[in-house]
């Protein structure tokens, strides 16, 4: 936007001579506006409303194990989901039927961590409202069973 209004304002100072440049500033200024919303759009399309997130040192296996436990000792039935993905470690979908909200369960990069211990992010996704109270629930559910599962760091 700052490259467009900057050769809107050489042409409108300078006349048809800078028509050149300010149509390369244009060009440049719509190519990065197509690629920040080609990069954006579909991560927040994926996501949806996200309210709860946060970043637990366990294994995947470890995490999506705790998140199962919390629904299904609410009486709700579970399924998980692995997404398609290009990295060693796919990204996985827990879904309480009965309920829209879901929760993604990606690993965190190695480096990411700093002291090579294995961490798991938990994103809940996908809510209609932000004071939904079935998610509200969830949530609830899934901190406290993430909170009480074992955690490596302690124990180093």
């Amino acid at each position: 936007m700052v490259l467009l209004g900057v050769g809107l304002l050489a042409v409108m100072s300078m006349g048809s001579d800078a028509a050149f440049g300010a149509g390369i500033l244009l060009a440049i200024a719509s190519f990065l506006a197509v690629f920040a919303v080609l990069l954006l759009f579909p991560r927040v399309r994926r996501q949806g409303t996200v309210t709860f997130r946060v970043v637990v040192p366990m294994t995947m296996d470890d995490a999506e194990a705790a998140v199962r436990r919390a629904f299904e000792g609410s009486g709700r039935t579970v399924r998980t989901e692995v997404l398609a993905s290009r990295g060693r470690k796919p990204p996985r979908v827990v879904i309480a039927d009965g309920v829209h909200p879901r929760f993604v369960l990606e690993a965190v990069s190695l480096r990411e961590s700093g002291d090579g211990l294995e961490r798991t992010e938990v994103v809940q996704i996908g809510l209609a409202a932000e004071a939904d109270p079935a998610a509200r629930e969830l949530r609830e559910l899934v901190s406290s069973a993430l909170s009480a599962a074992p955690n490596p760091v302690k124990g180093s």
